[in-house]
């Protein structure tokens, strides 16, 4: 990806720092700095690697569970749907999902992986390789 794509993902992901307790009605609470920190990262290593993507949603992980903890990157073309979701645990995980929003909504795929694991980093690209493929 080129630098322009870079700084604009990365401008959205700072975006979440703006967010304050309630930011959603449900009282979930800001999205934790070192989710941001791990957003940032991911995309400073993964993007790079990856050639045609669309820039994704920012989406803040909420709910009772997870609010806070996570954030995801998202992208939804022609019925199918990838998320890439940074979750807050010792260094950061990534949980990713690839959605076939066709009649039956099902999902197709998941892995986790820790983001220090290279072949889970590659396992990503591949994905998003993918993805950029069969939305061409």
């Amino acid at each position: 990806m080129n630098e322009e794509y870079i700084d604009e993902v990365k401008k959205a992901i700072e975006s979440l720092r703006e967010l304050k307790t309630n930011w959603d009605g449900y009282r979930d609470p800001p999205v934790d700095e070192g989710v941001i920190e791990g957003m940032l990262d991911f995309a400073d290593r993964v993007f790079p690697l990856v050639t045609g993507l669309t820039i994704p949603y920012i989406v803040p992980g909420g709910g009772s569970v997870c609010g806070g903890t996570s954030a995801q990157f998202e992208w939804h073309v022609r019925g199918k749907k990838i998320s890439l979701e940074i979750e807050l645990e010792e260094g950061h995980r990534v949980h990713y999902l690839k959605w076939n929003h066709g009649n039956d909504n099902r999902l197709e795929e998941e892995e986790m992986f820790e983001m220090k694991d290279f072949d889970g980093i590659d396992r990503c690209v591949k994905l998003l390789d993918w993805f950029v493929l069969i939305n061409e």
